[in-house]
């Protein structure tokens, strides 16, 4: 770089020497400055400003107090916002260090431009490393309005930050350095010393003659390679690319008309002295240094800005194909007056009007607004958002015929002035489609609630549908269930296995989709449901549907046969051991009855054994005609022909008349057993309307079970009189509002099993039926005695326990009335 002290004695010199040399190149530095600074404003035109959202560079618009105006898509996902969400935002909330956005805006004010890398500040708190520069806008008054920031991530190169950063601190105090010297040039009035030490250009003086080089600033080193030394004395011939049109040839037809025409200024392929090509811009213009002629070339490196360029005349070619070939129409009008300036092919091709047609005119002009409410109704939207996101509307085509869709508007700055871009979508089609879906979903619906079936969606762990069979089965309401869980009227037995299920089918993986289910309605009944399902796309979501038949009926149906065949196959085996065991019995008396016949019929038998074999034979008879009563009358019973014959009688003497007939069998067993009889009936009460001969039947059956199954101890068996509340709850059961007879019989045997106590009643069963043989009997006797309680109006039942004994107890209807002492 050129010593401070050796440029200030130049600019001494030259001030003695010749002060219109100094006026001219003062002239020369003006002009060289306002060439050398384009503004980018000029040079957008509307298809960039378009392109400026869709861009996939990151780019954003300040205005002259650092807030953000614009910014496009690419800005906004790099931060992780929306654009309205940015937008009125300060640019300095995207910077980690904020006090760099006021040291660069105050040299964006002075330079006009600014460049830098910098720690990025994203919405979630994390920093992206970036290059930023900013190119500053003015208006025609050349007053600072704003900037354009082109941003770019530099992830990628954090191991080159240190050093790019080192070098723009270096730049910046170049930059520093060189605001200074200029502050001071402009008190001195030696304005060309600041172009001889501009770091960011490289300066030429040439002879015009020869075209040598014969001065040059330091910069040269930094932007060529070269030392100040190696290019003095010498053409720049080796400094150009060497082929046209960038050889020595052009560069000498440029320096011919900077003499001769006036300043020339071009882009230039440069080449550094490794060999490197670069764009400069050069700027050339003639002037006296010295009392001399000399060629003045200003050059400044401009790779960046190509480069930028190319990326600008990308995206709008990019830009200009989606215009073109997009299947939306498209419209550019004025936002003063609405008038069409530019439409794309498809606003032709659907609408049915050519450009020229419609150029300089409005859709009220136009007439394709079918509901002109609509379009003021979209305007005034606009005006108050200045956009307008899927706005739906029905307009009208050229021929007339109308169709629905979809509107968006954005408002864009062109060249300063305000304009509209209308983006439409065609959604006819999808309108049709979405009437029939909506016609085949009510048909579902009606269908659905006519259907006798449940049927239901659901969707994560929702009802999203239910029809009226679904509330009848469930017993909740269509409101009630669409804000419950799906599984939620399940059993609880059920509801993991449904959930896990469910969860499989929505994620589309192997699973049952048709199995029995156990429901638990709103008033707690449980019922069974043949329930199926599969998986169904539901207004884009995945879901499941599924239908629900109440089958509760069938399985009791299905329980009560199987109980039913299990009961008759029981029955069948039951009568197959009672036929077996009726043969027994039945043979025995008469084995009893036809031998001692045959012994009677012996001439040498004297009188008492004759009396002997005569009572065998009597016994058997009597014996023999048991059983066969037994048969009778369970046969009578399970038809309903057994008849009750009722007469006045006597309980007490009906007990008495059992006591001596059970004393007289205990006499002849000798047996270790007391027989007792323990309540009577009171005067007055002892006298019953009511089958004797059938309650005589029913305590003798008791009776001789007891004597039967008692080794030792005690029987002991009487008659109560109760209150019908107190019969009520022996039973468990309801009974009417009258007096009972309490019978009962107690023993001290074996006892009965619990498992037994449920079917000791049934035909041919008895409590241990492995030992038949030892106690004998046809197993008829409490079956028939039950149906002959049941038969007068009674209920019986037992309580038992093994190695304890039982008691039996029956209750008959007092058909007699005036009974004053009732036992409770």
């Amino acid at each position: 770089m050129i010593n401070e002290k050796v440029l200030h004695n130049r600019i001494t010199f030259l001030e003695k020497e010749n002060k219109e040399l100094k006026d001219r190149l003062l002239a020369a530095q003006k002009a060289n400055y306002s060439d050398s600074s384009p503004s980018m404003e000029n040079e957008l035109n509307l298809q960039f400003k378009t392109i400026f959202s869709q861009s996939p560079d990151s780019i954003f618009q300040i205005d002259s107090n650092g807030f953000i105006i614009n910014c496009n898509k690419a800005f906004a996902d790099s931060v992780g916002l929306s654009i309205d969400q940015i937008i009125q935002k300060h640019a300095a909330d995207f910077i980690v260090d904020k006090r760099i956005f006021k040291k660069k805006f105050r040299i964006l004010q002075t330079k006009g431009y600014s460049e830098i890398e910098l720690d990025q500040l994203n919405a979630d708190a994390s920093v992206t490393k970036v290059w930023r520069k900013a190119v500053a806008l003015v208006d025609k008054e050349n007053k600072f309005t704003g900037a354009i920031i082109f941003n770019r991530d530099i992830t990628s190169r954090i191991k080159q930050a240190e050093l790019q950063l080192e070098l723009s601190n270096k730049y910046e105090r170049l930059n520093e350095k060189l605001l200074k010297l200029n502050f001071e040039l402009k008190e001195k009035s030696k304005k060309y010393r600041d172009i001889y030490n501009v770091p960011s250009e490289s300066i030429f003086i040439h002879e015009l003659e020869t075209g040598i080089v014969v001065d040059v600033n330091q910069s040269i080193f930094s932007m060529y390679g070269y030392l100040p030394k190696e290019i003095i004395g010498q053409t720049a011939e080796h400094l150009s690319a060497g082929y046209e049109p960038f050889s020595q040839k052009e560069a000498s037809e440029k320096i011919y008309k900077a003499m001769n025409i006036g300043p020339q200024t071009f882009d230039w392929l440069a080449k550094r002295k490794d060999g490197k090509l670069f764009w400069v811009e050069v700027n050339l213009k003639l002037g006296n240094i010295g009392g001399t002629d000399r060629v003045l070339a200003s050059v400044t490196d401009i790779t960046k800005r190509k480069g930028q360029e190319k990326i600008l005349i990308e995206s709008e070619e990019r830009f200009r194909a989606i215009y073109e070939n997009s299947p939306d129409i498209i419209i550019f009008t004025q936002l003063d007056n609405l008038k069409t300036i530019s439409v794309n092919k498809t606003y032709t091709n659907i609408m049915g009007y050519t450009f020229d047609e419609i150029k300089d005119k409005t859709a009220s002009e136009l007439n394709i607004w079918v509901d002109e409410n609509e379009h003021l109704k979209l305007r005034k939207l606009f005006d108050e958002k200045k956009r307008v996101d899927d706005f739906e509307a029905v307009l009208r085509k050229k021929t007339g015929e109308k169709f629905h869709s979809l509107i968006s508007i954005r408002q864009i700055n062109v060249n300063g002035v305000k304009h509209i871009i209308q983006i439409i979508h065609d959604i006819t089609s999808r309108k049709k489609a979405e009437l029939a879906l909506k016609e085949s979903e009510e048909k579902f619906k009606e269908l659905a609630d006519l259907s006798p079936t449940s049927i239901i969606i659901y969707h994560d762990s929702k009802f999203v549908y239910v029809n009226n069979a679904t509330s009848v089965i469930t017993g909740y309401s269509e409101k009630e269930l669409l804000n419950m869980n799906f599984w939620d009227p399940v059993h609880p037995d059920m509801q993991n296995i449904v959930k896990e299920r469910a969860g499989q089918r929505l994620d589309k993986q192997d699973v049952v989709n048709r199995y029995d289910l156990k429901l638990l309605r709103k008033n707690g009944e449980v019922r069974w449901v043949d329930f199926s399902a599969t998986y169904i796309n539901y207004n884009g979501k995945p879901a499941g549907i599924g239908n629900l038949f109440d089958i509760t009926d069938n399985i009791k149906a299905q329980k009560a046969l199987i109980k039913a065949k299990q009961k008759a196959e029981e029955s069948d085996r039951l009568k197959s051991a009672f036929l077996a065991n009726m043969s027994h019995e039945i043979r025995t008396p008469m084995n009893g009855i036809v031998g001692f016949s045959e012994l009677l019929s012996l001439n040498n038998l004297t009188s008492e054994l004759k009396e002997k074999y005569i009572e065998v034979i009597r016994q058997s008879s009597d014996q023999l005609l048991h059983i066969i009563d037994d048969i009778l009358d369970i046969s009578k019973i399970e038809v309903g022909e057994l008849k009750i014959v009722k007469n006045e009688l006597n309980v007490n003497t009906l007990l008495g008349e059992l006591e001596a007939l059970f004393l007289t069998h205990l006499q002849k067993q000798n047996k270790p057993v007391k027989l007792l009889m323990k309540e009577t009936l009171k005067n007055k009460e002892e006298i019953i309307y009511s089958d004797k001969f059938r309650i005589h039947q029913i305590l003798n059956n008791l009776l001789g079970n007891a004597l039967k199954f008692t080794d030792k101890g005690t029987i002991e068996f009487g008659c109560y009189l109760i209150a019908a509340k107190k019969a009520s709850n022996l039973f468990n059961v309801g009974i009417s509002n009258k007096k009972r007879l309490l019978f009962f019989v107690k023993d001290s045997g074996h006892g009965i099993p619990v498992d037994k106590q449920k079917i000791i009643f049934d035909r041919f069963r008895q409590s241990d039926e492995s030992n038949k043989k030892v106690f004998g009997g046809t197993g008829l006797g409490l079956s028939i005695s039950k149906g002959l309680v049941q038969i007068l109006g009674g209920k019986i039942q037992l309580i038992s326990k093994i190695n304890k004994g039982s008691i039996f107890y029956f209750t008959l209807p007092v058909e007699k009335k005036d009974y004053k002492n009732i036992i409770q």
